[in-house]
């Protein structure tokens, strides 16, 4: 049982809510500018200033084993910076771009190991509303985005509202939310939070992301198993799962292979582009990469040039940007495990790579040995969301995106502090 420490703490109820809710709205306020400067760098910073007013800096300092836990990704930061301003990077805008949200990835990890939070009354209650919240508005303008339904009404409501909104973006954060309801799923044995799992993956389905559904297919397949059908609602559960599953699977070609939505999702940009084809073949159906595949052999070859420390943050943003692809709507490099190659070198990766096993090792321990249901379920939430990050990854670039990072940040953050806690009461008892 955790100590009820801050439960009248509103001011850190209120900063939890604004992270979340900003976190997760960034990629609309990013498109809304006031003086030539995004909105969403001013909330950003707003969020971190107020992480910052939490901070207990002497009560982090004592914990060193907190710090020790995430010590890696401090020294993956300032590797980057060092080579960032070795080679100039800084007169970049993207290299500022990148630090911002690393560093503010950071903030909200040291803010989120520094507090207490009584769990029971505030933090479960406020994160359940703020990811239903979110959940239902990030759900309502994907199925406007889409024309599969015929919705070209809501579509061009939405453009007009809300100009640039990106469905990807929206499909990155839903699979944030699934992480949260499919842990909750399997700790609580609620079918409720199944069933808005399975909305979200539905969704993401509909959007035709291929890894993004590749991703929420898995975990909804971890949720199916860690729950363990221990009761008859776990089977009927489990069974309309593979049934859904199914009734998806063979509808594959029916909607790849529709010429309406073929055009709109699957059409090539780039396929003309020194005449390079972008098309792979999966069964009888030609997918395209949309250029990513040519531009990842550029990137590859740029690499080379600085193998160890990389070339700094936000370097590999200067090829897509500044050459062709440009005219072809692809300013990243859509894979961020290149896109860390480049910035920081084998080195840098490395680094990182470990920081995240030592995080993995940590919340899969206390998922599986720790009989506290609080633990064990921020422990699997944490867990779901490195997985999803890091699979997102290949084909994306999640890491440079705040709504993603922020609350990514802000989970293995709590879960760590949480672990903590329980460790502390579990020996004083």
């Amino acid at each position: 049982m955790f100590r009820e420490i801050l439960s009248n703490n509103k001011l850190l109820s209120i900063t939890i809510g604004l992270i979340f809710i900003l976190a997760s709205l960034t990629h609309i306020l990013n498109y809304v500018q006031i003086f030539g400067y995004s909105l969403t760098n001013g909330f950003v910073v707003l969020i971190v200033l107020l992480a910052l007013l939490q901070v207990r800096y002497r009560t982090l300092l004592s914990e060193l084993n907190l710090l020790k836990g995430n010590l890696l990704v401090v020294l993956f930061i300032i590797l980057g910076i060092i080579v960032t301003f070795m080679n100039d990077g800084f007169y970049v805008k993207s290299s500022l771009q990148n630090l911002f949200v690393y560093m503010s990835f950071l903030g909200i990890l040291f803010f989120s190991l520094s507090i207490k939070i009584s769990f029971k009354i505030d933090m479960k209650k406020l994160l359940n509303l703020f990811f239903l919240m979110l959940f239902f508005l990030s759900s309502l303008v994907e199925l406007t985005e889409l024309y599969i339904f015929g919705l070209e009404w809501g579509h061009n409501l939405i453009r007009k509202t809300i100009p640039h909104v990106d469905a990807r973006s929206l499909v990155m954060v839903i699979l944030l939310y699934m992480a949260w309801y499919i842990s909750l799923w399997v700790v609580t044995q609620k079918s409720f939070y199944f069933l808005i799992a399975l909305i979200g993956f539905i969704l993401i389905y509909l959007s035709l992301s291929r890894m993004a559904v590749l991703i929420a297919l898995l975990l909804l397949l971890v949720g199916v198993v860690l729950s363990g059908f221990k009761k008859k609602k776990d089977i009927a559960i489990g069974m309309l799962v593979m049934f859904t599953l199914l009734i998806i699977t063979l509808s594959t070609n029916t909607l790849l292979k529709t010429r309406y939505i073929d055009t709109i999702y699957m059409s090539s940009n780039v396929s003309n582009v020194s005449n390079v084809s972008n098309v792979s073949n999966v069964s009888e159906l030609m997918i395209d990469t949309s250029g990513r595949g040519v531009l990842w052999g550029e990137l590859y070859e740029s690499f080379q040039k600085s193998v160890w420390i990389g070339q700094g943050f936000g370097s590999a943003e200067v090829i897509p940007r500044e050459s062709v692809w440009k005219r072809y709507s692809l300013v990243q490099p859509c894979n961020d495990h290149l896109r860390l190659l480049h910035d920081v070198g084998v080195i840098g990766y490395i680094l990182l790579i470990f920081q995240i096993i030592i995080w993995m090792k940590l919340f899969i321990q206390n998922y599986v040995k720790n009989t506290d249901l609080y633990v064990k379920q921020f422990s699997l939430t944490s867990i779901l969301l490195l997985v999803s990050v890091i699979m997102l990854a290949i084909t994306d670039n999640p890491i440079i995106y705040s709504y993603i990072m922020l609350p990514t940040a802000l989970i293995i953050g709590i879960t760590q502090n949480i672990i903590k806690s329980n460790n502390e009461n579990f020996i004083s008892a």
